[in-house]
């Protein structure tokens, strides 16, 4: 049930978006975000709705017909023909940002900057029936809870400057839900930890902090990874041509930084530089690019000392693989016999040991076929796997001799000066993918025509990272704004 309302909320929130003159700010409310959540999102709607080109008539038209389908129910209608009328009158000021978080006493909630208590109380009676909520006021807020008690369903309290939207976690007391955020005391805010100024800083139209170590309590991490950087902080910027994501850690102190980033640079130790792309085929679907020396940096690190000692080695083994620069690109996705994989290596001896380790499990049959190459058969696909001129290589057999050399005449790839100085990357044509994959005749049965058009303005996502952040890009053919081109490919769509 909660979920519902909160869906309704947020098409509430989108129609308000449209019709809402100007207000001021002021970032009091975000006071009310408990210290110790663990997922904290701030979506910029005057940022949202000005990318996504409200400002033209039609499409605004369009939008809001959208949202009003979404609205529309017997207990809804009243509110909504309210703000249609009335659209200043919401109460809510939607040019701060809406946050939305999860913490230990929260499933989920909403929080957003009042600009009128009065019309935002008016607005809310017409959104909760009195017959499912009863309203009362405490101290300095009001407080609406579900008359059958609050266990699995939302509360919704509010004072003047801020509204605040809760499922509360099974077995948390609301008062003490409310006080963190209705009435916080100094020191109990997340918006005064470091956390809050971080995530402050980030570029983006939606940004976010997450505590990694929230996604799954009851997992036990390896003894080499208890020391990594567990929050992070990304932000997702819609520009021109392109969608552009974010993401960076953040560090609990300058001891933790520098430890990390010296470990880093132990694995990553040189840039990308694209030594190996003259081996792939000319137009992959996929291609995923590293610079790594993992195996040199466990021993040096200490990592490959572990309880299980068979673990070990084979982490060790398949990390000797690769002591530099390694690609994987797939031609045609969905395709048998189109996957190549090559990495630099000064152990040719690892290709031995992983050969007699694939045939000894019975994962495969392997046949050598001449001084550390071999032939390996499974499932009607034929793979030859060895090591040749300081390069390891995985390939299929009907095209071994061909991508074995240099490939002469290959264009530079449109993502080239972008991995350039990264350690990591992946690419997906998505162009190639939508035109000419396995999936292309199902996509085209169950998208009308004009949005099958539309899909083929996508380009590539391409993924990089240096040692320590990263960056998802989403590429489209045109320079329409990334948001402005979602929302018509929605429009057209429905």
């Amino acid at each position: 049930m909660y979920i519902t309302r909160l869906h309704r909320t947020a098409c509430t929130l989108g129609l308000g978006i449209l019709l809402l003159a100007s207000c001021s700010k002021s970032n009091s409310y975000e006071q009310a975000i408990p210290r110790d959540a663990e997922l904290v999102t701030a979506i910029h709607l005057d940022q949202l709705a000005q990318k996504a080109g409200l400002e033209d008539k039609a499409r605004k038209a369009k939008i809001q017909q959208a949202l009003e389908k979404g609205l529309v129910s017997p207990d809804t209608k009243p509110f909504l023909q309210s703000l249609l009328s009335e659209p200043q009158k919401l109460g809510i000021d939607l040019r701060s940002p809406i946050y939305f978080y999860h913490s230990p006493r929260a499933k989920a909630a909403l929080l957003m900057r009042v600009s009128d208590r009065d019309d935002l109380g008016k607005q809310l009676k017409k959104l909760f029936s009195s017959t499912e909520f009863k309203q009362t006021e405490e101290q300095g807020y009001t407080l609406l809870s579900p008359k059958s008690g609050p266990e699995g369903q939302e509360i919704v309290a509010y004072d003047k400057k801020t509204l605040l939207i809760a499922v509360p976690e099974v077995g948390t007391e609301i008062k003490q839900l409310l006080q963190e955020t209705m009435k916080p005391k100094k020191g109990q805010s997340f918006a005064e930890t470091k956390y809050f100024e971080q995530l402050q800083q980030v570029k983006g139209d939606i940004r976010a902090y997450l505590d990694l170590k929230s996604l799954d309590k009851s997992s036990t991490l390896p003894a080499y990874a208890t020391t990594e950087v567990s929050k992070i902080v990304f932000g997702a910027n819609f520009e021109s041509g392109r969608l552009r994501i974010t993401v960076q850690p953040v560090y609990k102190d300058e001891v933790e930084q520098q430890k990390v980033e010296n470990r880093m640079k132990l694995i990553y130790a040189q840039s990308i530089t694209g030594s190996l792309d003259k081996y792939l085929p000319k137009s992959p679907d996929l291609v995923i690019g590293i610079n790594s020396n993992m195996a040199a940096a466990m021993k040096k690190l200490g990592l490959a000392a572990t309880s299980n000692a068979e673990e070990a080695r084979m982490t060790m083994l398949l990390n000797s693989l690769i002591s530099g620069e390694g690609v994987l690109a797939i031609s045609e996705l969905g395709s048998s016999n189109n996957a190549y994989a090559y990495a630099e290596s000064t152990q040719p001896d690892a290709i031995d040991s992983v050969a007699k380790w694939i045939g000894s499990e019975g994962f495969a049959a392997v046949d050598s076929t001449g001084a550390h190459q071999y032939r390996i058969q499974h499932d009607g696909m034929t793979f030859d796997m060895g090591h040749r001129n300081g390069i390891n290589y995985l390939i299929s057999s009907a095209r071994v001799g061909e991508l074995l050399q240099p490939q002469a005449g290959r264009p530079t790839p449109v993502y080239a000066e972008q991995i350039k100085g990264k350690y990591v990357y992946l690419f997906f044509d998505l162009e190639q993918f939508i035109q000419r994959s396995f999936l292309t005749p199902l996509i085209q049965a169950m998208t009308k025509p004009v949005v099958y058009q539309r899909l083929q303005q996508l380009q590539y996502v391409l993924m990089v990272s240096d040692r320590t952040q990263g960056e998802v890009t989403l590429q489209l053919s045109t320079k329409d704004n990334a948001l402005q081109f979602l929302v018509e490919t929605i429009l057209d769509a429905l």
